[in-house]
């Protein structure tokens, strides 16, 4: 029997769960020696990580430790975000080939572009949160003009991880989206697609909405930096039901010819 049909043949529960279990192990594996790497590299990422709070709030005291433990947890988050990052391509691609059995061959030739879109769109959405970064702690730091902000080390870096690693998992859904259409769901099998109009109501709402919000709680922010953010907060809601509309509007369509 030749490796392809053999491929093709199904497969019990127990060799799945056994298929699952050394993927994760591989995955896990990876990210240990991107953390160890990182680990290197630790007093580097804490100083760009903790650049956001500097152009946040100029001249501020810093970060501070109040328990005996704190630096070490702190240390240990780094090392795993940053092993997280450095083995994102390994993730990604043990995620695939677990999944690459059930797939036919028009559908894995898409492999490398969405392994490869995967990982660069978690990149971005990692810059992306980064970039934004300073300006979030500037409007959550200042709502109070009598009270000073100083943080504390662990809460700051859990803070500032969950941040970029939110954003990361938010910008997948393109891939999500293009997959589904590789897949082979074509448009005729949906049956309510949004139209441009209503996309573009929602975004213009959101924005409307957000612009006011800000205005409102946060006046230190000038008009550009206001209406960038509620532009921001629009078009990934917009997006998110978008995708969302897709999706459910997929699994609920009957197939043609069923």
């Amino acid at each position: 029997m030749t490796k392809t049909a053999a491929e093709d043949q199904p497969q019990s529960i127990l060799a799945h769960l056994e298929e699952l279990r050394w993927r994760i192990v591989k995955s896990a594996i990876a990210i240990v020696v991107g953390a160890v790497i990182a680990l290197v590299f630790a007093d580097q990422i804490r100083a760009v990580l903790v650049k956001p709070y500097d152009l946040a709030v100029p001249g501020n005291p810093g970060v501070i430790a109040l328990t005996p433990t704190e630096q070490f947890g702190v240390l240990m988050r780094i090392a795993f975000f940053g092993g997280l990052v450095i083995a994102s391509p390994v993730v990604f691609y043990q995620i695939w080939a677990f999944v690459n059995p059930a797939l036919t061959k028009r559908e894995k030739r898409w492999a490398v572009p969405i392994v490869s879109a995967f990982v660069l769109l978690f990149l971005a959405g990692i810059a992306f949160a980064f970039w934004i970064l300073p300006r979030g702690l500037a409007f959550l730091l200042t709502i109070f003009d009598d009270v000073q902000s100083q943080l504390r080390i662990g809460d700051y870096f859990s803070f500032v991880i969950r941040f970029l690693l939110v954003f990361g998992v938010a910008f997948q859904y393109p891939v999500f989206l293009f997959a589904v259409a590789a897949a082979g769901l074509e448009p005729r099998r949906i049956r309510a697609w949004p139209t441009g109009d209503e996309i573009g109501r929602l975004y213009l709402e959101v924005t409307a909405a957000a612009d006011d919000f800000l205005a409102a709680r946060a006046p230190n922010l000038d008009l550009e930096e206001a209406q960038a953010l509620a532009g921001i907060g629009g078009e990934d809601l917009a997006g998110l039901w978008v995708a969302w509309d897709r999706v459910r509007s997929v699994l609920m369509a009957p197939v043609v010819g069923a």
